[in-house]
C-alpha cells in the first residue's frame, strides 16, 4: 500500500498527526493485496519469458537448433550428447527423471560438454559436486528436489620432479 511518500505507519504519523486516520483509509482501500501483487509479477514474468522464447516456440526441431547453437560457440561434432544431456536435464521435472553417465577417453571433453549444456539452465536446476562420500547427501542441507546432480572428477594431482604433488 502506498503510504504518501512515508516509508512506515509511524512516519506517516508524525508527518500529519490530525489527517493521519483518514490518510491511512484511504491508503487501506487503495490497497492491493500480496497474492494480487504476486499474481501480478508473476504474469508480468510470463509475459517476458514469452518474448524472450517466442521465436523459439515455432521452430520444428527445437533440439536440433540447440545444438547448432552450441556448435556455433565452438562445441563441434557432439550434437548427440548435446541433446541427450539437455533432454536428461530437462527431465529432473518429470516423476522419473533419468540419470545420465558422460564417459569417453580422458582429457576427451566431457567436462566441457556438460559445462556448456549447464549454461542453458539455471542455477537452481542442478547441483555441482566435484566429489562426495556416501553422506554427503545425507548431512548436506542443500535442497536437491527436482534438481540434477552433476558429480565430476577433480583434477587430477601430478607429482612434479621435485615429489610434491601440484594441481
Amino acid at each position: 500500500m502506498r503510504l504518501d511518500g512515508a516509508k512506515d505507519v509511524s512516519e506517516l504519523h508524525i508527518q500529519d498527526p490530525e489527517r493521519f486516520m483518514e490518510i491511512l483509509r484511504a491508503a487501506f482501500k487503495g490497497a492491493r493485496s500480496w497474492v494480487e501483487e504476486a499474481r501480478a509479477q508473476a504474469e508480468a514474468n510470463d509475459r517476458k519469458v514469452w518474448q524472450a522464447c517466442q521465436q523459439l516456440t515455432r521452430e520444428g526441431r527445437i533440439l536440433d537448433s540447440f545444438a547448432r547453437t552450441l556448435e556455433q560457440s565452438g562445441v563441434a561434432g557432439e550434437a548427440r550428447v548435446l541433446k541427450l544431456l539437455y533432454l536428461a536435464l530437462t527431465s529432473r521435472l518429470l516423476q522419473k527423471p533419468v540419470s545420465v553417465a558422460v564417459k569417453g577417453p580422458s582429457s576427451g571433453g566431457k567436462s566441457y560438454l556438460t559445462d556448456r549444456v549447464l549454461r542453458f539452465f539455471p542455477d537452481s536446476a542442478y547441483h555441482a559436486l566435484t566429489a562426495m562420500s556416501e553422506r554427503t547427501l545425507a548431512y548436506s542441507e542443500e535442497p536437491i528436489r527436482h534438481r540434477f546432480l552433476v558429480i565430476s572428477r577433480p583434477p587430477k594431482l601430478i607429482a612434479n620432479d621435485v615429489g610434491r604433488a601440484d594441481e
